[in-house]
C-alpha cells in the first residue's frame, strides 16, 4: 500500500540515483523523472562493455574483466557529473554490490582497492531510490526487453544481487534512501503511480532507509 504525502516545502535534490536489480525498471523510471522534471538524464552505458555477453556464458572466467570495465565507465560518468540537477539509473556503488556477488578471493580484494580509491573522487547521490520487485517480475521484464545474453540469468543470481543491495543500503546512514515496494506499481507516463513518485522525490527525507 502506497504512503500518501502532503507536499509542504519542495526539496531539490541535485543528484537522484535509481537503483534496483536487473530488470527492476530503473531506466524507465529515471527517463520518466527526467522528462517530467527537466532533470538531465544519466544512463549507464552497459552496451559498451565488451565482456558482458561472455560473462553470462562463463561468469567465473569473465567476471573480473566485466566488473572492472563497468567500474571504469561508471567512474568516468560520475566524475564528469554536470552541475545541473540530474537523475541517473545507477550509482557508482552499483559496481561494489555486483562485484561482491561475482568476484571472490584476490580478484575481489583488487577490485575493492580500486573501488575505494575512485569513490573518494566522485559525488554521492543526494537521494537514492531502490525499486524492490519479485524475482518473477524481474524475469518477466528481462524476457520482455529481449537481450539474448540475459535470458539465462539464474534466479539464484538475481536473489544474491537483491540481498547484497539491501544489505548495503541498510548500512548507509549518511544519505536518504527510499526503498519502494514496486511489485504493483506502473510507471507509465501519466499514471497515478508516477505522479506519486514525482511527489515523493520532492519530500524531505531523513538519512537512512525509508520504506514506502
Amino acid at each position: 500500500m502506497k504512503v500518501r504525502c502532503e507536499l509542504k516545502q519542495p526539496v531539490r535534490h541535485k543528484i537522484i540515483s535509481i537503483e534496483g536489480n536487473i530488470g527492476a525498471g530503473k531506466t524507465t523510471l529515471a527517463s520518466l523523472i527526467a522528462k517530467q522534471t527537466g532533470r538531465q538524464l544519466i544512463l549507464e552505458q552497459f552496451e559498451q562493455n565488451p565482456f558482458l555477453a561472455d560473462f553470462y556464458r562463463e561468469p567465473e572466467k569473465y567476471a573480473f574483466h566485466t566488473e572492472l570495465f563497468f567500474l571504469a565507465e561508471r567512474y568516468e560518468q560520475w566524475r564528469n557529473m554536470p552541475e545541473a540537477p540530474v537523475v541517473a539509473d545507477y550509482s557508482l556503488a552499483k559496481s561494489l554490490y555486483f562485484a561482491e556477488v561475482t568476484l571472490k578471493g584476490a580478484e575481489l580484494e583488487v577490485f575493492n582497492r580500486i573501488y575505494n580509491g575512485l569513490t573518494a573522487m566522485v559525488p554521492k547521490p543526494d537521494l537514492t531510490i531502490y525499486l524492490n520487485r519479485t524475482t518473477r517480475q524481474l524475469n518477466e521484464n528481462i524476457k520482455l526487453r529481449g537481450r539474448e545474453y540475459e535470458l539465462a540469468i539464474a534466479d539464484s543470481y538475481l536473489e544474491k544481487i537483491q540481498d547484497n543491495y539491501l544489505k548495503h543500503l541498510e548500512r548507509l546512514h549518511n544519505q536518504p534512501i527510499l526503498v519502494i515496494d514496486a511489485r504493483q506499481l506502473d510507471f507509465q507516463e501519466g499514471s497515478e503511480d508516477l505522479s506519486w513518485i514525482l511527489q515523493l522525490i520532492q519530500m524531505p527525507c531523513s538519512n537512512g532507509i525509508t520504506r514506502v
